[in-house]
């Protein structure tokens, strides 16, 4: 497989607070395994977590989505072994609450308040597409 540009998996926000997740490329030709980062953006802080993807964790993605089309807050990748995402919609908001809980290295939590544009869904799953295109060669 050639060589990508780093492609965002998730981008929850707008240009003044996001969280996005970035997959940066396979750790091994061979390997199903994902090199990602966590970014966290807003006017008051910024931060980065180097993290991996695996096959399960953009499977449970696609539920996460399912779940935030019906309206329900989710917990992402809560298994322990990497950091953790939490998404609580906010009606009155118009966005979401997200955690980004780094409990397997760090111990540090991070709770930013975003904004969601209509069809943000969608943009997600769209983006879960490319992914899995681009990367992982599935259609």
């Amino acid at each position: 497989m050639g060589e990508f540009a780093s492609l965002e998996l998730v981008r929850l926000g707008d240009d003044e607070a996001h969280v996005v997740v970035q997959v940066k490329g396979q750790s091994a030709p061979s390997e199903d395994v994902l090199d990602a980062r966590i970014l966290v953006a807003s006017e008051f802080m910024r931060g980065e977590l180097g993290t991996y993807l695996l096959p399960d964790d953009l499977d449970q993605w696609v539920v996460a989505l399912d779940e935030l089309a019906a309206g329900r807050d989710v917990c992402w990748m809560d298994d322990g072994r990497a950091p953790e995402i939490e998404i609580r919609l906010c009606q009155s908001y118009g966005g979401a609450e997200v955690w980004v809980k780094d409990h397997p290295a760090s111990l540090v939590w991070v709770r930013l308040l975003v904004r969601l544009e209509p069809g943000w869904i969608e943009n997600q799953r769209s983006r879960l597409r490319h992914v899995r295109q681009m990367w992982l060669g599935q259609g």
